[in-house]
């Protein structure tokens, strides 16, 4: 018998990063620490967190992991691989990732990157810095305070249909900001 997996989190108080755009300089800081934590090299490609340039608004545009409320990368995972921990954190097992891609391939947001270490191809995502106690080095290393480690909420980002179509269509930019203050940015 095939085992049964849980797909949605009943933790009281799950966290998600928050990054505030127009704080954000794009000095990639918190990509260099993030490689620097999570791979023991300090690479942009090697990050679990990306800032990116939208020439069309002259605006930062920051990618990663906002721990889905249903893991589309967790129900298309083959070998089980992706998980969710006590505290609500979408993670990745390594030793069980085969570097498929699958889940690469499936998120809606680009959030999971795959990624070359020592020869072998392997998965990596946001995984909120779980094995460190002080929180996402990201956060703590931003030094503008872009951003900050919240409790996530349902209308956080504006709900799914809506970050789906932003994230998938940059030439609006992404503005997490407005999202959070329920601003309506329809027709852009």
């Amino acid at each position: 018998m095939k085992e049964k997996r849980v797909f949605l989190r009943e933790t009281k108080d799950r966290k998600v990063i928050f990054a505030d755009v127009e704080q954000c300089t794009g000095c990639q800081v918190c990509m260099l620490a993030c490689s620097t934590y999570n791979e023991g090299k300090s690479s942009l490609h090697l990050s679990r967190i990306k800032v990116y340039t939208d020439f069309t608004s002259y605006r930062f545009r920051i990618n990663y992991c906002i721990q889905c409320e249903f893991p589309v990368c967790l129900h298309h995972c083959p070998v089980g691989a992706i998980k969710i921990d006590e505290k609500g954190v979408v993670f990745i097992d390594e030793n069980l990732c085969t570097g498929c891609g699958m889940c690469a391939k499936v998120c809606p947001f680009n959030a999971v990157t795959m990624v070359t270490i020592d020869g072998s191809d392997k998965a990596v995502k946001c995984d909120l810095c779980r094995s460190r106690e002080e929180g996402p080095i990201c956060v703590e290393m931003c030094p503008t305070g872009a951003l900050r480690l919240i409790s996530w909420r349902p209308d956080l980002f504006g709900g799914w249909k809506y970050v789906w179509m932003e994230r998938r269509n940059t030439s609006c930019g992404f503005d997490e900001r407005e999202d959070l203050e329920g601003k309506d940015r329809q027709g852009c």
